[in-house]
C-alpha cells in the first residue's frame, strides 16, 4: 500500500510539472510569435517611410528637371535671338514647344513611376500589418492551446491519482442511470434512498 501511494503520489507531481512546463513551452512560443509581429510593425514603419521618401525624392526631382527644362528652353531663345531668328513664330517656338512638352512628359513619368514604388511599399507595409495581427493570433492560440494541455495534463494527473485510491476499502455507489460515484470520506458507503 505505501508503495502504490508513494508511486501515485509521484505521478501527481510528474502531472504537475509536466502541466507547468506546458505552460511555459507555450509561453515561450507566444513570446516568439509576439516579436515576430513586432518585426513585421517595424517593416511596415520603415515600409511607410520609404514610401514617402520616394514622394519626397520625385518632388525635388520634378522641380529639378522644370527648371532645366525652363533653363534649356531659355538658352533656345537666346541662341535663336543671337542668330537673328524671330522666337515668337515658325521653327523656334515649336522647337521650343516640343522642349517643353517633352520635359512636361518626363515630369508626369517620373511622377508616375514615383506613385507606382510608393504604392508597392504601401501595399508591403499593409501586408506585414496583416501577417503581425496573424502571428498575434497564433500567439493568442498557443496560449490558449498551452493551457488546455497542462489542464489536460493536470486532470489526467489527477484521476489517475484519484483512481489509484479509489479501491482502498471505500464501496462506490451506482446511481439509477448506471453511473458508480466513490465517497469523499473513506469507509463511508452510501446507500442510495436513506
Amino acid at each position: 500500500m505505501a508503495l502504490a501511494t508513494a508511486l501515485a503520489i509521484t505521478a501527481l507531481g510528474a502531472g504537475i510539472f509536466e502541466s507547468i512546463a506546458q505552460t511555459q513551452e507555450a509561453a515561450v512560443e507566444a513570446q516568439a510569435q509576439e516579436f515576430a509581429a513586432g518585426a513585421d510593425l517595424f517593416n511596415a514603419d520603415i515600409a511607410r517611410q520609404e514610401a514617402r521618401l520616394v514622394q519626397a525624392r520625385a518632388k525635388i526631382d520634378i522641380a529639378r528637371r522644370r527648371k532645366a527644362g525652363e533653363r534649356l528652353v531659355s538658352e533656345q531663345q537666346v541662341l535663336f535671338a543671337a542668330s537673328g531668328v524671330r522666337i515668337d513664330e515658325g521653327t523656334p517656338l515649336i522647337v521650343m514647344e516640343d522642349t517643353l512638352y517633352e520635359n512636361e512628359l518626363d515630369l508626369l513619368i517620373l511622377q508616375f513611376n514615383a506613385d507606382i514604388e510608393s504604392q508597392f511599399l504601401e501595399s508591403q507595409a499593409r501586408q506585414s500589418e496583416l501577417q503581425a495581427e496573424q502571428r498575434r493570433g497564433v500567439a493568442t492560440q498557443a496560449r490558449i492551446a498551452g493551457r488546455l494541455r497542462a489542464g489536460k495534463t493536470l486532470l489526467s494527473s489527477l484521476t489517475t491519482f484519484g483512481t489509484a485510491f479509489a479501491g482502498a476499502g471505500v464501496q462506490p455507489w451506482t446511481s439509477p442511470t448506471g453511473q458508480q460515484f466513490f465517497p469523499r470520506t473513506p469507509g463511508l458507503v452510501y446507500t442510495p434512498g436513506k
